[in-house]
Formats: C-alpha cells, structure tokens, sequence
C-alpha cells in the first residue's frame, strides 16, 4: 500500500468511530420542572368528504309521444320525399 492510501483510509476510519460511538450512547436524567407550549392557531381549514344526497328522479315518460311523433315523420317524409 502506498503512504496516500493508508493516510486515506486512516482518515476514514479515524472519521467514523464517533458515529459508531454515538450510535450506542444513552443518558438518563431527572426531570426537575416542566412548562407545556401551548399556540392557538385559527385558521380555517378545508375539510373533504363525500357526501350522498337523494335526488329526486323525473317522472319517466310515456311511450305514446314517441310513437305519434314516428308516425308523424313517416307519413311527412312520404309526403315531401315521394316515396
């Protein structure tokens, strides 16, 4: 290995041995006195839902209108066409 490699590797091993120690690291400690933070914010906020309604339905429509109004066309159209 030439000097650079080993001051490089060194370097990085050296670099990662407080993140290693840190990862297993615990303090404990009494809590003397504790003081809630407490923000009252009023701002609207958007709520999304959705929501089923009944809407009433058309009365369903006879069949007649249509049939006199075939009828109507048929005997137009053989009239004003000459068939």
């Amino acid at each position: 290995m030439t000097p650079l490699t080993t001051l490089i590797a060194s370097a990085l091993c050296l670099g990662a041995l407080p993140l290693a120690q840190a990862a297993e690291y615990e303090e404990f400690g009494r809590v003397v006195r504790v003081t809630p933070q407490v923000e009252q914010v009023n701002r609207p906020r958007q709520e999304c839902r959705n929501e089923y309604v009944q809407v009433p339905q058309q009365q369903q429509r006879g069949v007649g209108g249509s049939i006199v109004g075939g009828l109507a066309g048929a005997l137009l159209g053989n009239q004003v066409g000459g068939g």
